[in-house]
C-alpha cells in the first residue's frame, strides 16, 4: 500500500515472501520501473456574489417577470476543467448545459431548479450540487396593475398583494379560465 502525494512517481517492485519452511525469500528480480500521476481533487464550489455554497445547498431567488443569475466555480486547486448541467423543475435531463468557470442563466418560471457543477482534474471528478428556489411574481392585468401575485401560475398556495388598503374581489380560475373561487 502507497500513500503517494500529487505528483507523478516512479514505482518499482521486488518480491520478499516466506516459504512454508519459515525461510525469507529474496528474488533478485525487480519488475520494471511503472509511471503512476496522482492528480490533484478539484476541490470545487459554486459560489453566487461573494457567497460560496456547500453541494446540496438551496439559494432563494426572486423578482418579477424573471430573473437572472450568474454561478462561478471557485476552488483553490489549479488546472480544474468546469461543465454545468441545469435541470427544470421535473426534468430527468439536463435542460440547459454549459463550460467554463462560470454559468449564466434567466429563470423565467417559478419552482426548484437543480444545478451541478461537474469539475474535473486530470483523471479525478468532482459534482456539487446547488438547488435554487425561484419565486417570481406577475402583476395582474388590467386596471389592477399594480396587483402581485405569487407564484402565478400555482399548483397549490399564492399569495396576493394589493396595492392599497381596500376592499377587493378576488376570483381564482383554473388554466381553462374557469371560475374555482370566488
Amino acid at each position: 500500500t502507497l500513500t503517494l502525494a500529487v505528483g507523478t512517481h516512479t514505482v518499482q517492485v521486488k518480491a520478499i515472501f516466506s516459504n512454508p519452511n519459515g525461510a525469507v525469500c529474496n528474488d533478485t528480480t525487480t519488475s520494471a520501473p511503472v509511471s503512476i500521476v496522482v492528480d490533484p481533487l478539484p476541490a470545487a464550489s459554486i459560489q453566487v456574489g461573494s457567497t460560496t455554497y456547500t453541494s446540496g445547498d438551496t439559494l432563494t431567488v426572486s423578482g418579477s417577470g424573471s430573473v437572472a443569475e450568474t454561478f462561478n466555480a471557485t476552488s483553490s486547486t489549479s488546472g480544474n476543467t468546469y461543465s454545468w448541467e441545469l435541470y427544470n423543475p421535473g426534468s430527468t435531463s439536463p435542460d440547459a448545459t454549459g463550460t467554463g468557470s462560470s454559468f449564466n442563466h434567466t429563470f423565467s418560471s417559478t419552482g426548484v431548479y437543480t444545478l451541478i457543477l461537474i469539475s474535473q482534474n486530470g483523471a479525478c471528478e468532482e459534482r456539487d450540487t446547488l438547488f435554487i428556489d425561484v419565486t417570481l411574481t406577475t402583476a395582474l392585468a388590467g386596471g389592477a396593475g399594480s396587483f402581485k401575485v405569487m407564484p402565478n401560475p400555482s399548483s397549490g398556495s399564492f399569495r396576493v398583494e394589493a396595492p392599497a388598503a381596500g376592499q377587493y374581489e378576488l376570483y381564482v380560475m383554473d388554466v381553462a379560465g374557469h371560475v374555482v373561487y370566488r
